[in-house]
């Protein structure tokens, strides 16, 4: 929507869903030649609400993302290379995300998604220098050790981390590039459902 040129590269089912989600991924523009299909069941989310639109529990079936191996990562190296930035989340084996991280960790942005897949993001952090993550306020905690903000941000910049952008909630999100530490506002919502809005 903001004019990029955008490819996907992810593994699908068989079923209706995976039918929908190409369906809508092509209509948005984006370019799903490389999307896999599997006879496993497409990635699923299930998130329970409370009645204010908070996340009260959910779970989540990625089987399917077994089938995006580092082998598969270095048969696509000549995209990557030709990619301006790759994104790439935690639901991913790590093996597959350290392959990432050894082709384009200088433009490597990766989302979290949870606490407890978080923990890949140091894994990574081990071996390469990461150009971005964009963790919540749980996530940083669980990455460092600390809710504070700045000093969480340092923290990751300090394992290699370049840049982060760290998902505040109703505080907004602040901006951390080893030197400045920048916020931005949320603007005032009428929260419904919460599903989401963070990656957003």
């Amino acid at each position: 929507r903001l004019g990029a040129k955008v490819q996907l590269v992810t593994a699908l089912g068989n079923g209706p869903e995976a039918e929908l989600i190409l369906a809508e991924t092509n209509a948005a523009g984006v370019d799903t030649r490389r999307v896999i299909r599997s006879s496993k069941a497409t990635g699923t989310y299930i998130a329970v609400l409370d009645h204010s639109g908070e996340l009260v529990t959910a779970v989540n079936d990625m089987e399917i993302l077994e089938t995006l191996t580092s082998a598969l990562i270095h048969s696509l190296k000549t995209v990557i290379a030709g990619s301006q930035y790759i994104v790439a989340d935690c639901n991913l084996p790590v093996e597959t995300l350290q392959a990432l991280a050894e082709l384009c960790a200088d433009k490597l942005i990766i989302e979290p998604v949870s606490v407890p897949k978080s923990q890949k993001l140091l894994v990574l952090l081990e071996h390469h220098e990461i150009f971005l993550a964009t963790p919540n306020i749980d996530q940083l905690e669980a990455l460092t050790g600390t809710r504070d903000i700045d000093q969480g941000a340092r923290t990751l910049f300090d394992l290699g981390l370049s840049n982060v952008i760290i998902h505040a909630g109703e505080q907004g999100a602040y901006t951390f590039d080893g030197h400045n530490l920048t916020h931005s506002a949320s603007q005032p919502k009428t929260v419904v459902d919460v599903t989401g809005a963070g990656s957003a």
